[in-house]
């Protein structure tokens, strides 16, 4: 896993299961800033997605040249630079897979749900790829292929597009939008306003389906508090809506579907992050 802004580390992370009560478990995490002049045969991104090109700004010159990347990020638009030359680009989407952290070193697991992975042109899963696959299960993840990563990344981001954001308004945990009366309509209609998007759009998502998906997960996080939340009250000004809310919003302009209630929402939380920013 590469990532930036850090020093070659190795820090002990201590991993607990929450729904099951298990015992704290130690994981070890070796990091490194840079390549270091080795050659790289898969990459996971898992930055947010304002930051995926400086990722690949530091680890692609030393991409193989038939090398994988994985992006775990939530959205759509980021940059991902020239990876031509036969490498793979693939989409891994967390279907639920959530945790949280109590401490710096410390991490909660609240939900295992599974975590699809797959290719734009919705391809067969490569034979080459079933090792990487299989580890990853005997790990204890629910890994699955897909070949509709594209209907499954347009439902993740959907439903952050609605948590996030109304995270943010309220200030709250994920669990409190199930009870805030304010919350609990303007999921209903954010909902609703995707779902006649995704219909002009032919993308099999109905208003419906978001509403339950987006329900389950609220119930299954209850006590996390979403990144982009975090983010606002450290006083960031870069968060990730802009790839999530505000590409939805690209997508329903090109389609020429309103969608007052959404856009009001994420208009009012842009407001609200360059206000608390300035503070």
């Amino acid at each position: 896993i590469g990532v930036t802004g850090v020093q070659t580390c190795a820090l002990p992370i201590y991993l607990e299961y929450d729904p099951f009560g298990e015992a704290a478990m130690p994981w070890t995490c070796d990091a490194l800033a840079r390549p270091d002049g080795r050659t790289i045969h898969d990459l996971v991104v898992c930055t947010k997605a304002y930051s995926v090109r400086d990722v690949l700004s530091t680890w692609g010159s030393s991409l193989a040249a038939d090398a994988r990347i994985y992006f775990l990020q939530n959205g759509i638009g980021f940059e991902t630079g020239d990876l031509s030359n036969g490498r793979r680009v693939l989409f891994v989407v967390n279907g639920g897979f959530t945790a949280y952290r109590t401490t710096s070193n410390h991490v909660v697991q609240s939900a295992m749900k599974p975590i699809w992975i797959g290719d734009e042109a919705g391809d067969d899963a490569p034979s080459d790829l079933q090792g990487r696959l299989d580890t990853l299960r005997d790990a204890g993840f629910l890994v699955r292929w897909t070949t509709e990563i594209m209907l499954r990344r347009w439902e993740k981001i959907s439903i952050n597009a609605i948590v996030n954001s109304q995270a943010v308004l309220h200030d709250c945990d994920n669990g409190h939008l199930l009870t805030h009366p304010e919350a609990v309509a303007d999921t209903r209609s954010m909902c609703d306003e995707l779902g006649t998007l995704f219909e002009a759009m032919s993308v099999e998502l109905t208003g419906d389906r978001l509403l339950d998906a987006t329900t389950n997960l609220l119930k299954a996080t209850s006590r996390n508090v979403c990144s982009t939340l975090q983010d606002y009250r450290h006083g960031l000004a870069r968060h990730e809506l802009d790839y999530i809310n505000g590409a939805l919003l690209e997508q329903a302009r090109k389609s020429a579907i309103p969608m007052p209630r959404f856009e009001a929402i994420y208009t009012d939380v842009v407001a609200r992050s360059e206000e608390h920013t300035s503070e």
